[in-house]
């Protein structure tokens, strides 16, 4: 069941990327910016 307000969205990408980033899957370039390994 999908949230109505997009309050916690951006929180909850944020956390993914840190997430991937810890694993190694991706690289944080800087400014927003993400790159696959």
């Amino acid at each position: 069941r999908r949230h109505p307000n997009n309050r916690h969205i951006k929180a909850k990408i944020r956390q993914q990327l840190q997430i991937l980033r810890d694993e190694n899957i991706i690289e944080f370039i800087g400014n927003g910016l993400y790159r696959l390994k």
